[in-house]
């Protein structure tokens, strides 16, 4: 169903593991995964999308996307996807292609968007700025211990808040954003997404905001398996 056609490699700038289906089809689905992600996790999404008529790219990063001790890697994830993006959509003729974002492939979906213009843009769990998730969440405990020994936050600051803040001097007017978030999401705190939508909507998007009240920010990433219909119909409208 999904053939793997690249092995991330550190050492070669490679920061994804990269899938792709068989379908013949105009349209395609550019689909960048989470912080920690793996394929089973989005097994029924991969299915149930392909089954629609979509053929799939599938970047998964790497969790050493956002080593604190090799902070510049972030950029060169970012570089790397809007290269992969730019030479499929170079190569496959097609009439129409959409982006999906989980968690940290929203993140770097947002900057993708800058160089590799899409109308439509489907996160889940996604949106707040990386350099505050990075101070307080649990998954980072580890890397702020032994940044508490070096520079502490210096280089971090320095390579990764350009990224947060580099969509507000684009004009975004023709992009439309479909938006699943949750108010239980410790990740992904309330007030930093209303001023994030805020932000995207400045800059000309037009968001559809879909916020529940209840769903960790672990589940509300895997509720991407049972949002294929909404976002489908999101694409085809």
């Amino acid at each position: 169903m999904f053939k793997k056609v690249q092995s991330p490699d550190t050492s070669k700038g490679w920061f994804y593991h990269r899938y792709q289906n068989t379908v013949k089809s105009d349209r395609t689905v550019y689909f960048i995964g989470p912080y920690t992600g793996k394929k089973h996790y989005y097994l029924p999404f991969l299915y149930l999308i392909q089954r629609r008529g979509y053929r799939v790219v599938y970047l998964q990063p790497i969790n050493a996307v956002l080593d604190a001790f090799h902070p510049e890697w972030l950029e060169q994830a970012i570089l790397q996807a809007q290269d992969i993006i730019y030479d499929d959509r170079k190569a496959v003729p097609r009439k129409s292609d959409y982006l999906v974002g989980v968690s940290l492939g929203s993140y770097i979906g947002l900057n993708v968007i800058l160089t590799e213009r899409f109308k439509r843009f489907a996160v889940v769990a996604g949106g707040a700025p990386l350099a505050g998730i990075f101070r307080a969440h649990y998954l980072f405990a580890s890397q702020r211990r032994r940044l508490h020994k070096s520079d502490g936050y210096k280089h971090i600051d320095a390579n990764w808040q350009k990224f947060d803040e580099a969509f507000k001097k684009h004009q975004l007017d023709d992009l439309e954003v479909l938006s699943f978030n949750s108010a239980a999401d410790s990740m992904i705190t309330e007030e930093k997404l209303e001023m994030f939508m805020g932000d995207l909507k400045n800059a000309g998007a037009k968001v559809d905001s879909r916020i529940n009240r209840y769903l960790p920010h672990e589940v509300q990433a895997f509720s991407l398996n049972w949002r294929v219909a909404k976002i489908d119909s999101f694409f085809r409208d």
